[in-house]
Parts: C-alpha cells; structure tokens; sequence
C-alpha cells in the first residue's frame, strides 16, 4: 500500500511471507511446486520517501528511510539456549523470534546535460543498511557512489558508473568463529578464517547498442573476499545484457 499526501512524499508498507526452505530442498520445493507449508513468518516493510526535483525542475531526487520488521525464528549468532557461546559449549544456537532491518537510501541529479532528455545527467548516490547482529551475517554495509549519463553528446544513453561499498560482518559471528578456531571447529558459514569486513570497488559502463538494447561490461576489485583478510584480493570482470522486447 502507498500513498502520497503530496506528489514528493510517500509512505508506503507491505506484507511479504518468508520461507525457511526457499533456497533448499525442504519439502521438495522447487519453482514450480506451490508449496507454503514452511512458511514460517511475515517481514512488513515500512518506508518513507521524498522525491524532489530541484533546481526548477530539472533535478531529480529521491530519499528514503524504512525499517522492517521479520517474525520469522533464526538462530543466534553466539548464544545458546542457556545463554552460553554455543560454539564453546557444542549445544543448539538459541532461537531468536524475530529480527529487524533499517535502510536509507539517496539518489540526486547534481547536473543535467542539457543537451539531453530529461533523465541524463550526473547522479551521486548513497545507502546504508542496518541488520539485527544476532540473527544475520551482515550487521551494516555502506555504499556511495556517482553515475553520468549522457556524457557523450553523440551517445545520450551511454552510462557510466563507479560505486563504493563497505560490508560489515555481525560481532557475534566474528566472536563464534574466533571460538571455533581456538576448538579446532568448522566455521560458520563455511568461513576459512574470522569475518570482519569486505570492501569493494566496481566500474560499469552500459552501452546503447539500439533501440531496446544495452550491453553492460563490469569491473569489480574485492578487498578481502568474503570478510577474511588472508584471502587474496580478486578482481571479478562480468557482463550484463539488457534486452526490451516491447
């Protein structure tokens, strides 16, 4: 549901079931087999927005902040059932019922080409998201990062793009891989050393090939993969294709 007190600001919320089996083969699930029966909560969502278009008009923005709320039951990232480091102790993580995330993100057009439509321009951007440290792997990321389009008069719908960003792995992951290590233990998540942060750069560049048709090579360098910092650094070359049939 959403709606607009004004044509800038919104509220908008929903209701989204959550699966324990979605990515596995509980029940036999799969794609095709419309099976609820591990459902096992509801995550509602509520956010916030401003859209503004500054500058007479000329620049577009948005503004958000949302939080939401899960009820669905995960495990704790360190406790036990009787309040111990289940890494130490061998027993079953608690059970948390419950978890939450909050999130804003922002995106502005600081320049507008002129000799383009109206949506290109150089648009900075930034996000920031939250995460309940007991119950998930990431407990914040941070992202920035700047795009123009249009900056070749002769190819108005190029783009090119560079972001930032920064993941911050939960401290009671950290502290239970820590124990697990002094214990000779597998590591959660199927870690090789203690998670603490990732960084990573990316460059994309999109290309109009015609009409309905955009072809995106990506460049991505990866600080410490996988939050381990004796893994070594990686580069990531990828594309995307995008392709509108009507």
């Amino acid at each position: 549901m959403r709606w607009r007190p004004t044509d800038h600001i919104y509220f908008q919320t929903g209701a989204y079931l959550s699966q324990e089996g979605i990515y596995g083969n509980v029940q036999f699930r799969t794609g095709f087999k419309f099976n609820g029966a591990d459902i096992n909560g509801v995550a509602v969502p509520l956010e916030f927005g401003w859209e503004p278009i500054l500058n007479q008009g000329s620049l577009p923005g948005h503004y958000k902040v949302g939080y939401i709320l899960d009820t669905a039951d995960h495990h704790d990232n360190y406790y036990d059932g009787d309040g111990g480091a289940f890494a130490r102790s061998g027993k079953t993580p608690r059970i948390n019922h419950g978890s939450w995330s909050a999130y804003m993100q922002v995106d502005q057009m600081i320049w507008h080409h002129p000799h383009h439509r109206e949506d290109a321009g150089v648009i900075i951007f930034g996000n920031f998201v939250a995460n309940s440290e007991r119950t998930q792997t990431r407990a914040q990321q941070y992202e920035a990062g700047i795009i123009d389009r249009g900056f070749w008069v002769s190819r108005p719908q190029d783009t090119l793009g560079f972001a930032f960003a920064y993941d911050r792995v939960s401290g009671p992951i950290s502290r239970s891989q820590q124990i697990q290590i002094q214990n000779g233990l597998p590591l959660l998540g199927g870690a090789y050393g203690i998670q603490k942060y990732a960084i990573v750069l990316e460059l994309v560049y999109q290309y109009r090939l015609m009409r309905g048709v955009f072809l995106s090579p990506d460049v991505q360098y990866f600080f410490r993969p996988n939050a381990e910092k004796h893994l070594k650094d990686a580069v990531m070359v990828g594309f995307k294709s995008h392709v509108e049939i009507f």
